[in-house]
């Protein structure tokens, strides 16, 4: 091993732990050169997933705030669906009372709306939701939804709500994986971009086109350090 790329790896394990760095090095086969090479890989992998999760997380939370809207004004209902007067979503008629899910991720929302100082507006408590608030909405737990925002998703099969629901579960798996920097499993790099595509696809078929135009991973998948040989072979022994 030489001296450079031993200082690679120690600046790397200094930095980012052994323990982190490990998983990689095992991959690799005690190759500190592809291990330093495939974490590199997984963190713009990773970012390149999370470009495409963003795109997916703003065009189905639109199309459920649509369909939202569209059932309140079908019901005769007058402020926005987001504040929930109708005590649908689980806010309390007490005051005093915490609401429950999925309320509570838009009492949450909107207290760090106050924080902010910006205005209480549902366009700006929307944009603090979580992805996982969506999934709630399209979830077993929030049936009474479906009728209505299934007409929202033209291209899935029969518009079954459990299709919507487990694939707006996986990105959230795959959203959280993301976002506390761990490694992607195989199954998140095979099969990732299909997930999305999928929902995508549920939507709009011309989403699936945009999402993938602009989108790193597909020329990502061809350079997996796991799939081409590293310059110097080093053994870690």
């Amino acid at each position: 091993m030489t001296k450079a790329n031993t200082g690679i790896w120690e600046f790397t394990i200094k930095h980012f732990t052994l323990y982190r760095m490990n998983t990689y090095l095992r991959s690799s086969l005690g190759n500190y050169e592809r291990a330093v090479a495939l974490y590199r890989w997984n963190s713009e992998l990773a970012s390149a997933y999370w470009e495409a999760i963003a795109y997916i997380e703003v065009a189905l939370r639109n199309l459920l705030d649509r369909k939202m809207t569209q059932r309140q004004i079908f019901l005769g209902r007058g402020r926005h669906w987001i504040f929930d007067d109708n005590y649908e979503l689980g806010r309390s008629k007490d005051p005093s009372m915490a609401p429950s899910q999925p309320f509570k991720e838009i009492a949450d929302a909107m207290g760090r709306v106050r924080k902010n100082r910006k205005p209480l507006t549902p366009d700006q408590i929307i944009s603090e939701l979580s992805f996982g608030f969506w999934h709630q909405l399209v979830s077993k737990k929030q049936l009474f939804l479906w009728p209505e925002l299934a007409s929202g998703f033209v291209n899935a099969p029969s518009r079954r709500q459990s299709y919507i629901s487990n694939l707006t579960l996986d990105i959230r798996d795959l959203r959280n994986r993301i976002g506390h920097h761990h490694r992607l499993g195989s199954n998140a790099i095979e099969n990732g971009f299909h997930i999305i595509n999928q929902l995508a696809d549920s939507i709009d078929r011309d989403l699936v086109v945009w999402i993938g135009s602009n989108s790193r991973i597909n020329e990502l998948l061809k350079t997996n350090p796991m799939n081409v040989a590293p310059e110097h072979e080093i053994d870690a022994k």
